[in-house]
């Protein structure tokens, strides 16, 4: 029994075409698993330096002879058609030579409506000298009057 040159042929194309697409099947999985595999080891990589980062820190700041403290800082928000009240809660404590001050702050502020932006403005209240001064900043603002308190007290 003799297949004619056509037929043969037709069967070697179609047997390389097989070959062709379990290769790049093949490839096409070792590619997946190559790609998740280094994602992996990325996010592993920079959990272990953020986490040598934080040890490095902790370790500098205990060798550092300065003070060192927390502030926290709470806010909410109500308005009720004319009225809005903000409420503001902070807490700051500074650990002086082992022992800990803190000081905590409650204050409910009430403006008329006009008086408060929709703008994303924050809420800044400085304590000066027994006198509270409240007033809106922007967020960059704001954290640059909070570094500067921070760094005075």
């Amino acid at each position: 029994m003799r297949l004619p040159l056509k037929y043969i042929a037709v069967l070697v194309i179609l047997s390389l075409a097989g070959i062709f697409s379990y290769q790049a099947y093949w490839l096409g999985g070792l590619y997946r698993t190559m790609r998740n595999d280094m994602e992996r080891n990325i996010i592993e990589a920079m959990r272990m330096s953020d986490y040598n980062e934080m040890m490095l820190r902790v370790e500098k700041l205990r060798k550092d002879s300065t003070d060192h403290g927390e502030v926290s800082v709470s806010a909410g928000f109500e308005k009720d058609g004319i009225e809005s009240k903000a409420y503001v809660h902070s807490t700051t404590s500074i650990d002086r030579n082992g022992r800990k001050e803190q000081s905590t702050t409650r204050q409910v502020i009430t403006h008329n409506a006009t008086a408060v932006p929709d703008s994303g403005n924050v809420l800044f209240i400085e304590q000066r000298k027994g006198r509270n001064e409240a007033q809106w900043l922007n967020p960059d603002a704001a954290q640059k009057k909070l570094e500067a308190a921070v760094k005075d007290s």
